[in-house]
């Protein structure tokens, strides 16, 4: 493999989505998530901002609180997936914090630019910093996996989770 600089500088935690000739990248600024794309020749163009923090939720009575991801998304990881009506859709799970620990969230979108939250978010919350997540879809069921690193250190690691075809949601 030879190493290429320059690509996209100041950014971090790629994921990338092929598509025949284009290539699309996904990259983490430290707060937000940008979006890049190329031809195979991989000269990237403009980014586009596809997921940022979200300052303000609302709770199950309707009044305002501060968002799990209030401060920062990042290390967010795309899949190009299909609907059950043959429509593209791009999966995309992603860590993310309002300045305490990290959980993971999950967005989608039908263009691979225009990201929407799942209504449940986070999907995957515990007592350790969620990170780092991938996922495939393998013999109809999705799989999760993600680092988990919790106190003390001597507990954690890479953690999956499973997602079977009768479930009602994205819910891990």
């Amino acid at each position: 493999v030879e190493a290429s600089s320059g690509i996209a500088a100041g950014r971090t935690h790629p994921s990338i989505v092929v598509e025949g000739e284009r290539v699309r990248l996904y990259l983490s600024t430290g707060t937000t998530l940008v979006h890049t794309e190329a031809t195979r020749a991989l000269a990237f163009g403009a980014e586009t901002e596809v997921l940022a923090p979200d300052p303000e939720c609302f709770d199950t009575s309707g009044e305002v609180e501060t968002c799990w991801d209030a401060d920062a998304i990042t290390e967010a990881e795309v899949r190009r997936a299909r609907t059950a009506t043959g429509q593209t859709l791009y999966r995309m799970f992603y860590a993310a914090h309002d300045g305490g620990s990290t959980e993971l969230g999950f967005a989608a979108s039908y263009d691979g630019v225009a990201f929407s939250r799942y209504a449940y978010n986070p999907v995957v919350t515990g007592s350790g910093n969620e990170r780092s997540p991938t996922s495939v879809l393998a013999a109809e069921t999705y799989l999760l996996l993600w680092d988990e690193s919790r106190n003390p250190p001597s507990f954690g690691g890479i953690v999956r989770a499973e997602h079977v075809p009768s479930a009602p949601s994205d819910r891990w």
